[in-house]
């Protein structure tokens, strides 16, 4: 994985990102993300991207391998780590404890190294052995009080649209939910991913 510098660099994805912006200026409304889902499939006639709706099952936790491993403030030599001035990181699956980065993009330099396995006694788990739960089981919810703002905004929104706004769901245990009989509702419509795009 090699990273930019902030400022300095280009990437493919900011043209992806001003086709899509520039297609939906001439759209006169958006309401929904049904919405945004067709201007991207429909923005770039050659080579179209390729939208996939993403659920909520396709979200896990990170917090099990997160507690399986320790973040490190020094290289296996000794070196200090400064993340953010990495430019580079490589990880080998037959070092799956160990993150290998530079600090440039220099083919002929080498690779300094982070052991960030947790130094316990017997033999350290395997990362691929580490169940990780989905991340929002029940789907995502909203707070009570976005629920009621997008609720006081539906007279703007046609009825055809507001389905999505309907089925939004609120979290019962929300300390700011003040009414007992308020139903819940969900995220109908989940994230969107093109190509490298997350929307």
């Amino acid at each position: 994985m090699k990273f930019l510098v902030s400022g300095h660099s280009y990437l493919p994805n900011d043209s992806d990102f001003a086709i899509i912006e520039s297609y939906a200026k001439k759209i006169q409304n958006i309401f929904s993300p049904d919405d945004w889902n067709n201007i991207i499939k429909t923005c770039k006639k050659k080579a179209p991207f390729n939208v996939i709706q993403m659920t909520h099952e396709d979200f896990f936790s990170t917090k099990p391998l997160e507690n399986s491993i320790t973040n490190r403030k020094v290289t296996v030599s000794g070196c200090p780590v400064n993340w953010l001035k990495m430019r580079w990181i490589k990880l080998e699956r037959s070092k799956s404890h160990i993150i290998q980065f530079k600090y440039d993009h220099n083919e002929n330099s080498e690779f300094y190294a982070i052991d960030i396995r947790k130094f316990v006694a017997g033999r350290p788990q395997s990362l691929k052995n580490i169940d990780q739960p989905l991340l929002y089981p029940k789907g995502r919810t909203v707070t009570s009080e976005k629920r009621r703002d997008m609720m006081a905004l539906l007279k703007f929104i046609p009825p055809v649209k507001q389905s999505y706004f309907k089925n939004l769901r609120t979290n019962r245990n929300d300390e700011s939910l003040h009414t007992a009989d308020e139903e819940d509702i969900i995220y109908v419509a989940d994230e969107l991913i093109t190509n490298n795009i997350i929307l």
